[in-house]
């Protein structure tokens, strides 16, 4: 690693380690006239017996899929094993340039998220102050006659 290169990000570690792992369980087939390496089992198994986390199945598939590097060619549920292509190892060149686009990382989504929430929020109490007004009846005197007809 040079100098300038930053180290290789903990996803990066575990789409190696899973396609290393398909690699060693391949077996070579002709697919679409092509002669390729073709991983069947379930990938829920996989991850399992490589002791990884849970949250990285998701990202470790896909990240292996959009750096083309492997491709399922049947999917498998329940006991019926799904099938994936090996296409070409992951490298870093690969991954950086599938990486999450600027305002696509899992922090900028989640606060995207509260930005709308919030907006929705005032957008919701603004009306509520505007029917208020326009009413001449207030929240405090609506929640005073809920509990004045409940009995409290």
């Amino acid at each position: 690693m040079t100098s300038n290169q930053k180290p290789a990000p903990k996803l990066l570690e575990h789409i190696g380690r899973v396609f290393e792992q398909m690699r060693a369980e391949a077996k070579s087939e002709q697919v679409r006239g092509k002669h390729v390496l073709v991983w069947e089992g379930h990938t829920t198994k996989l991850f399992a017996q490589l002791r990884m986390p849970t949250p990285y199945y998701s990202s470790v598939l896909r990240r292996l899929q959009d750096m083309k590097c492997i491709e399922q060619l049947s999917r498998g549920g329940g006991s019926a094993e799904s099938r994936w292509a090996l296409l070409d190892d992951p490298t870093r060149e690969a991954f950086d340039s599938t990486g999450p686009r600027q305002g696509k990382t899992r922090l900028s989504l989640v606060e995207k998220q509260v930005s709308t929430l919030q907006m929705g929020q005032e957008t919701l109490m603004d009306r509520i102050a505007r029917l208020e007004h326009e009413s001449g009846f207030s929240t405090t005197e609506m929640e005073h006659e809920t509990r004045l007809a409940a009995g409290d």
